[in-house]
């Protein structure tokens, strides 16, 4: 893959580079790499916003990209493995590991992690994360446009469907954390009124 052609691609034809992935059964190792990539403009892009030296931003950057690395790639494995699964119940003809290796490229608008947070650096004080954090969540929404484009190549459904296989699981997601966390609370809350109960009547 050439990688001019590829950034090309990706920025101003993705669905012509996703319908190239389509029917592919092998994982792709450019896929891994550009995770990796992206996966470290972003964790160098934290220093540059929160203002770090030299050697606390080296030191937070190689003590957590490479386990935020692994742990994005269990991650994008699960959440492409449930789309997949979602896409094949709305009538989808792709496969898994087409899938795993479109999502890893749809990564790819982290890379300009690093450009947002320089151009944060630009406002003035007070007003830096917040545009860095506008920023981000274009690039983020950018993604999530590549992953529809690409769940469109991959399994040959409309770009409106490839809307609902995201938007089915994504929601059963966040009911499933709502309800923990409500679940969670009333626990907390219960032990809680308990505790402060068995001390109030504690005798001295």
């Amino acid at each position: 893959m050439n990688i001019i052609d590829f950034v090309y691609d990706i920025i101003l034809i993705p669905k012509t580079f996703f319908d190239s992935l389509a029917g592919k059964s092998k994982l792709s190792g450019w896929a891994f790499l550009l995770l990796l990539f992206s996966v470290f403009t972003s964790m160098v892009s934290i220093p540059v916003v929160l203002g770090m030296n030299r050697e606390e931003g080296v030191l937070f950057i190689s003590a957590f990209t490479g386990f935020r690395y692994i742990v994005t790639v269990v991650l994008i494995l699960l959440w492409s493995l449930i789309l997949n699964f979602t896409a094949e119940i709305l009538n989808g003809k792709g496969k898994a590991v087409g899938m795993f290796n479109a999502v890893m490229f749809s990564t790819f608008p982290l890379v300009f992690s690093i450009p947002a947070g320089f151009i944060s650096l630009m406002v003035p004080s007070g007003y830096g994360v917040l545009l860095f954090m506008i920023l981000m969540l274009c690039l983020i929404l950018w993604m999530i446009n590549l992953q529809l484009i690409s769940i469109s190549s991959i399994h040959g459904v409309s770009y409106l469907r490839a809307v609902g296989v995201i938007s089915i699981p994504a929601a059963v997601i966040t009911a499933l954390f709502l309800l923990i966390t409500i679940v969670g609370v009333i626990i907390l809350s219960t032990i809680w009124a308990m505790a402060v109960k068995s001390i109030n009547i504690r005798p001295f």
